[in-house]
């Protein structure tokens, strides 16, 4: 940090402010006030305890997460099939009428940039013609062409050779130029005299690029996307033509997705609820935060619904005095409470990590000996 500016290096290289920001999670475990509040939304609990089990969970979690997407997919693969009969021979009819266009069209690669090139030129014939016949007036057929000037400088340079060999290498170039041009004047000649105007061939032209332009912006703006639609189109058609053994096939793959991902769903949830076990042993340290009397416990709910996640539900219970029945902790718990529940989670999650942790007004609500008891634990945790 300078007066004028700061530079940020990491291990003598230099950081954006980004990848320091990247960094410093794995370096910095920063709390404050609000993260309490993490712990008065009950579906934030199961973070809670993965976070606490991570290295036993992190392959199952990646395992869910990808036994999920395939169930997802086949479910709407499924759903898609999901149609009365009438319905079906209705997109029968229309994916038939559009694979019919597209084929009839005879597309080939390339040719609307080919058609669009024909176009251009006929359709501006007369401006080539009135640009070449100027061009070939300037070249050889005008009174005061390049041909003639050329050819007499071409024979004013041969008589002074005769004299000075040193002349015979620009009568070389200027005879060069001078076959050039004529070679030049010849094409353009034989292109005035070869093009006709056919204006059959132009209304042709027009309307086949009419045609594939029209199934370009129809289908996709190109003609690979044409050819991809019609793929997708007549993998449709396929579907619908053997309806029932497709239907049977994703039906099986849906539900093997399904079992698959319960049976993932299933092993995460076992994890999970032995490391709550684990968890609520340890957050017994509650007790030393001058709780009257402190009971924790985990409540697990299995949802209807399988997610990325699996399909636990988590939730906090907890009683801060005698003879208080267990309560949700979103429902029960006080500022300063929350502070020190906490704090006792953050020890427990320290463990053997290398972080560095910040609390950021720990005490904030809490005053007297709650206050002397958090200030012990802190020091317990460094």
């Amino acid at each position: 940090i300078t007066p004028t500016r700061s530079q940020i290096k990491v291990n003598g290289q230099n950081f954006t402010a980004a990848q320091t920001q990247k960094l410093a999670r794995y370096l910095i475990d920063m709390h404050g006030q609000h993260d309490n509040q993490i712990l008065m939304d009950d579906s934030a609990h199961i973070n809670v305890v993965d976070e606490y089990c991570l290295d036993d969970i992190s392959t199952l979690k990646e395992m869910m997460k990808n036994d999920y997407q395939h169930y997802v997919e086949c479910k709407n693969e499924l759903s898609e099939m999901d149609k009365d009969n009438d319905e079906r021979q209705r997109e029968i009819s229309f994916l038939e009428y559009e694979v019919n266009e597209i084929t009839a069209a005879g597309l080939k690669k390339g040719e609307d940039e080919e058609l669009e090139a024909q176009f251009k030129k006929l359709n501006n014939r007369q401006k080539i013609m009135n640009e070449l016949s100027g061009a070939d007036m300037l070249l050889n057929s005008g009174e005061d062409n390049i041909s003639d000037m050329l050819g007499m400088a071409v024979k004013a340079l041969v008589n002074a050779a005769e004299y000075d060999e040193s002349l015979k290498n620009p009568l070389e170039m200027l005879q060069d130029v001078e076959s050039l041009i004529m070679d030049v004047s010849h094409d353009i000649s034989t292109y005035i005299d070869d093009s006709d105007y056919d204006d059959a061939a132009l209304n042709d032209i027009q309307y086949r690029l009419d045609t594939v332009n029209e199934l370009k912006n129809k289908y996709g703006g190109t003609i690979e996307n044409v050819f991809t639609s019609l793929k997708q189109k007549e993998k449709k058609l396929d579907e619908y033509y053997n309806y029932d053994e497709i239907l049977k096939k994703r039906q099986e793959a849906y539900e093997n997705a399904y079992k698959k991902a319960l049976q993932t769903a299933e092993m995460l949830s076992v994890t999970r609820k032995k490391a709550a076990d684990r968890l609520t042993t340890e957050l017994e340290s509650l007790k030393n935060l001058n709780f009257l009397d402190v009971r924790f416990r985990i409540d697990f709910e299995k949802s209807n619904n399988i997610t990325s996640n699996g399909y636990d539900l988590v939730r906090f219970m907890i009683s801060t005095n005698p003879g208080q029945d267990l309560r949700p902790l979103s429902k029960i718990a006080s500022g300063g409470e929350l502070s020190r529940i906490m704090l006792a989670i953050k020890t427990v999650m320290a463990g053997d990590d290398s972080k560095t942790l910040i609390f950021d007004e720990i005490d904030a609500g809490i005053s007297g000996r709650t206050a002397q008891l958090v200030g012990e634990k802190l020091k317990q945790l460094s």
